[in-house]
């Protein structure tokens, strides 16, 4: 079947009561839920644009510089800590470790309650990942060949590495319960090296 959606921007994901996502107008940005995709409600908008993170059991976003966590898969939030104003991407390993990287790395081991920082070891980065609760991995923007920070402590220090593979200019990176993953196809324990797990066939 085919539905007419309301002028989303984004589909940001999926849980197990629905879908989330935000609009774009002229500087609003709004954040939407649905519990089967074909209507959509308005959960709150703001100024910014909205950053989503999931775990198993909830659904983290940043609104107007207040961390929100929903147990409805995003039909409706509540403030964490609105003494604590925080921007950035999240990074949520498990329901209580939360990473949210700025131009600082922002830490809580209780579910945003308590909040300290460290520094990263880059401000130029592209994009950070989290995996098992307390490894870290950053992947530098620029620069040839690209730098790959990885933390193994939750950020209180960081390894450099130079392996990153160099067919990517436009690298995607994840991360699953045990490896880093470059789409398509490496993937790697701590950035030391990679792997190709979906080789080439031979001709």
């Amino acid at each position: 079947n085919t539905y007419t959606l309301p002028s989303l921007t984004s589909i940001e994901g999926v849980s197990s009561n629905g879908y989330y996502g935000y609009s774009t107008n002229t500087g609003t940005f709004t954040t939407h839920f649905s519990a089967d995709g074909i209507t959509w409600n308005t959960v709150h908008s703001g100024t910014l644009l909205p950053m989503f993170s999931k775990t198993q059991n909830k659904l983290y976003t940043i609104h107007n510089n207040t961390l929100k966590s929903s147990t409805n898969g995003g039909a409706s939030y509540t403030s964490v800590n609105t003494t604590y104003t925080v921007a950035g991407n999240i990074l949520t390993p498990n329901d209580d470790t939360l990473f949210i990287v700025s131009n600082v790395l922002h830490y809580s081991f209780d579910g945003g309650a308590n909040w300290n920082t460290y520094s990263l070891p880059t401000l130029s980065y592209a994009q950070a990942v989290a995996k098992n609760g307390k490894e870290l991995m950053i992947i530098d923007a620029m620069g040839s060949p690209k730098n790959v920070y990885y933390s193994n402590n939750s950020g209180l220090s960081w390894t450099t590495y130079t392996t990153i593979p160099s067919t990517y200019s436009t690298e995607k990176l994840k991360a699953s319960l045990t490896h880093f993953i470059l789409y398509p196809n490496f993937k790697s324990a701590n950035g030391a090296t990679w792997e190709d797990f979906l080789p080439m066939a031979p001709a």
